[in-house]
């Protein structure tokens, strides 16, 4: 009988740490597929990008400084070569209507040090949370404006 109630209890355990594990990673699962939170779609673009992850990148985000995806692939692995996202970190977060959110970061590069808190539009795209990539500049006063889309900007290898 004792025997019979110690398999009893053990088989509860090891019923309920499965239950639980179970419950953990479905939880957790939705969340790599797609953003369930506005944050969730920043803090996943800005990790695949520190850690170089173009297929992620382009997963978490529209972006429309490119007019295709091969052009967003080859300009990605282009700022890869340029410089480098060491961390970046939210200030603030807004919720504007029940599909749109904007999200401030500052971005701490390798060369160009850390940038002024920049705003981010996040949009609701396909039951997904997705952040908005728009061309913006820095000026040298630390404000940002709005900049030109990079498929538009020519540039002069020769100079």
């Amino acid at each position: 009988m004792k025997q019979s109630f110690k398999n009893t209890l053990f088989s509860l355990a090891a019923v309920s740490v499965l239950s639980f594990n179970i419950a953990s990673v479905s939880a957790v699962a939705p969340a790599a597929n797609g953003a369930q939170k506005p944050v969730d779609a920043v803090t996943n673009y800005f990790n695949a990008l520190k850690s170089e992850k173009i297929d992620d990148m382009i997963h978490h985000s529209i972006d429309t400084n490119y007019a295709d995806e091969a052009s967003q692939r080859k300009g990605y692995t282009q700022d890869f070569k340029d410089d480098q996202l060491l961390g970046f970190e939210i200030v603030s977060t807004r919720t504007i209507d029940d599909n749109t959110a904007e999200v401030n970061v500052k971005l701490n590069y390798k060369e160009m040090r850390q940038t002024p808190a920049l705003p981010f539009k996040v949009i609701r795209a396909n039951d997904r949370w997705k952040i908005l990539i728009e061309p913006f500049e820095i000026k040298l006063d630390k404000t940002v404006v709005k900049g030109a889309p990079k498929q538009f900007i020519k540039y002069d290898d020769n100079l």
